[in-house]
């Protein structure tokens, strides 16, 4: 088995081992796959802006005032820009398929490299001419820091999630407990998180856990308006 194989079947079980046991599936294993990759997509892109954005917004609001001149400004400000447009492309990148998530491994390596080159550029300006006159270097070096500290982890979990990817049409692979890590009904309907996302349509959960429905079959106002909304159709009205 090679390492890159070993790797995936490694992440694969140690999701699938996580919380309570998982109710029996009504969806396929795909769609349980695409739905936990849309998750990880949605909490991990762009994770880097919480650093790289704030960054940005100081250089730029403290340089306008101060000048550009010296201090290696404006590399440390193009670098942070760069940095803040990846996380950008990266919090708009949705999706399960193998291109997807390799532009997230490719990213997240872009990222972790940029915040070393951020803190190499930083640190050498510190070193030539002091803190006291070159602050903003100093401002650069901390956030490429915590940059790599925040990136270092995003990046590993990519590449198990690249890993898991590449072999998850493998049948022996296995199935992530996606049902330990959904949000409860209530969030859901809260988020509008789509319904074909949701735990109702993935497991065969009671009715009580799926979020309160009634054993007459009836359908909530709020349920009713989102199948509308997701269908495009309009209710029959039957005769009366």
């Amino acid at each position: 088995m090679s390492p890159f194989r070993e790797l995936a079947f490694k992440a694969a079980l140690a999701l699938s081992e996580q919380g309570k046991p998982s109710p029996p599936l009504r969806a396929t294993p795909a769609e349980v796959w695409d739905t936990f990759f849309a998750y990880a997509s949605l909490l991990l892109g762009g994770s880097s802006l919480i650093v790289s954005l704030p960054e940005l917004i100081a250089l730029t609001v403290i340089k306008a005032r101060s000048g550009w001149d010296g201090c290696a400004a404006v590399e440390l400000t193009i670098l942070c820009g760069v940095s803040v447009a990846m996380g950008m492309l990266s919090f708009c990148v949705l999706g399960s398929s193998k291109c997807a998530v390799a532009l997230q491994w490719s990213l997240g390596a872009a990222e972790a490299a940029l915040a070393m080159v951020m803190i190499g550029v930083g640190t050498s300006v510190l070193a030539s001419d002091g803190i006291e006159s070159c602050y903003t270097a100093a401002i650069s070096t901390v956030c490429g820091f915590l940059a790599l500290v925040e990136g270092v982890p995003s990046l590993g979990f990519w590449t198990a999630l690249l890993a898991i990817r590449c072999y998850r049409d493998t049948p022996e692979l296995p199935l992530v407990n996606l049902h330990s890590l959904l949000p409860s009904p209530t969030v859901e309907r809260v988020l509008r998180v789509p319904l074909s996302m949701r735990a109702a349509t993935l497991f065969e959960v009671p009715e009580a856990d799926a979020g309160g429905g009634s054993s007459s079959g009836k359908v909530e106002p709020s349920e009713r308006e989102e199948r509308m909304e997701e269908g495009g159709g309009v209710p029959l009205v039957p005769a009366v």
